[in-house]
């Protein structure tokens, strides 16, 4: 069998289950979005280019909610609720592969409410305020000032694009 039960399942379990949405997410999908931009940012950020922890950072994006296959998509406050600030991922290693990857995880929840708020998707108005917060307040207590000004810059740009869009 090339996937097990609970990979299977990745691909039906709905993301976003407390906040309604037009467009309609996996939790597989958002583990795939995460991948590619923990990825591109390890790269382009942070100049990593070793082939090793760029496949750590893979990997780790890939499968870094597999619980969820279990548990369903568990809001992010009630995670950080319920596990008392841990949420079960793995303390931060040398390489900072779970940094890079949890700014990524940010980076993609903030691109995908940016993307309903094109569509013109006004009940996450608020929660794109608060991730956009989460976000920015994790890039500036756990990277440097380059780091902090890449993240500014793409907020910028995911801005833009939204206010394009209603144009």
């Amino acid at each position: 069998m090339i996937f097990n039960e609970l990979e299977q399942r990745l691909s039906a379990v709905p993301r976003w289950v407390v906040l309604r949405t037009i467009q309609k997410q996996s939790v597989a999908e958002h583990c795939f979005n995460v991948e590619r931009i923990a990825t591109r940012i390890a790269e382009e950020w942070f100049g990593i280019t070793k082939p090793k922890l760029l496949y750590d950072i893979s990997q780790y994006a890939l499968h870094h909610d597999d619980e969820e296959a279990i548990t369903g998509d568990i809001p992010g406050p009630t995670k950080r609720k319920r596990f008392n600030g841990n949420t079960g991922e793995p303390a931060p290693d040398f390489d900072g592969t779970y940094k890079i990857v949890k700014l990524a995880d940010h980076m993609e929840a903030v691109w995908f409410l940016a993307m309903e708020r094109a569509m013109g998707n006004r009940y996450v108005n608020i929660h794109y305020d608060n991730i956009v917060a989460d976000a920015m307040n994790f890039c500036e207590s756990n990277f440097g000032d380059e780091v902090q000004v890449n993240m500014r810059e793409w907020l910028i740009e995911t801005t833009h694009l939204r206010s394009e869009s209603y144009d």
